[in-house]
């Protein structure tokens, strides 16, 4: 038996794939010999760790991001489409599901206690929140469903145009029948309603669909407002953790003040 070196501490055989240690405080030595070699001993000892950012990155993160992503993807779809947004939203409810049970099943439990933590939290409610809101606007569409401002312009401009050909047939017929074919102007078309000069100044209102982007269902509208509402929420909240993260990061482990590397050093 040998007693306790802290000199030959080997930290990298401490380390984890999510945190490193960087120090340690010997506490006790309370069995002085162990039942294995000689020189072995059982120490306590209190660690001093710094997470690994690269780690929680590519496992955590960068999942959660691509799952954030295909759970808002059915706000982008046409609100027409039932069964692709419902599909796509179900998908990634079911996805983020089996993805934090294979987490707590097999992943270590270290990076649970650090801000890892709410970011799993904030990205389960982005992602149930994300399917409740397809799913309510797909009601609201149907009890809003009618003739949308595109159907009503196109029907608008068929009647008007068919007007308009009535009229000007007229007043051919008129000028015919009056025997001054060769007399008749292009000019007395100028009075037919909705043509001529002081059409062409009103025309956006005789043939709306032909100068305005039509307007969709109101639930389209109030769809691309929440889609866009949980793009700039989502980015606000990763900008906001990322850089308290990255304040801190260097020297104190956000929300589990476990570690203070400028002590070490």
């Amino acid at each position: 038996m040998t007693n306790f070196d802290p000199n030959r501490v080997n930290l990298e055989a401490l380390s984890g794939p999510m945190w490193r240690v960087v120090g340690f405080n010997q506490k006790s030595v309370p069995n002085k010999r162990t039942v294995y070699l000689d020189n072995d001993s059982v120490v306590e000892m209190e660690l001093f760790v710094k997470r690994r950012i690269t780690n929680p990155l590519v496992v955590m993160i960068l999942p959660m991001a691509l799952l954030s992503i295909l759970a808002t993807s059915p706000l982008f779809i046409s609100i027409e489409k039932f069964s692709d947004r419902a599909a796509i939203g179900a998908t990634g409810c079911f996805t983020i599901v089996m993805f934090f049970f294979v987490v707590n099943e097999y992943f270590p439990k270290m990076g649970y206690l650090t801000w890892l933590h709410y970011y799993t939290i904030f990205t389960n409610m982005y992602i149930f929140g994300a399917f409740f809101a397809t799913m309510a606007l797909q009601v609201i569409h149907r009890k809003n469903g009618g003739e949308t401002e595109l159907a009503w312009r196109e029907r608008s401009w068929k009647r008007n145009a068919s007007l308009v050909s009535e009229h000007q047939k007229g007043v051919l017929d008129d000028a015919k029948s009056q025997g001054t074919p060769r007399d008749f102007h292009p000019k007395a078309l100028e009075d037919t309603p909705m043509l001529g000069n002081s059409s062409r100044r009103d025309s956006w209102q005789c043939f709306p669909s032909l100068y305005r982007q039509p307007d969709q269902y109101y639930s389209q509208h109030l769809n691309d407002l929440i889609a866009a509402g949980f793009v700039v929420g989502y980015i606000m909240f990763n900008t906001f953790m990322f850089g308290i993260e990255y304040h801190r990061w260097a020297n104190f482990d956000m929300m589990n003040p476990i570690c203070d590397e400028d002590h070490w050093n």
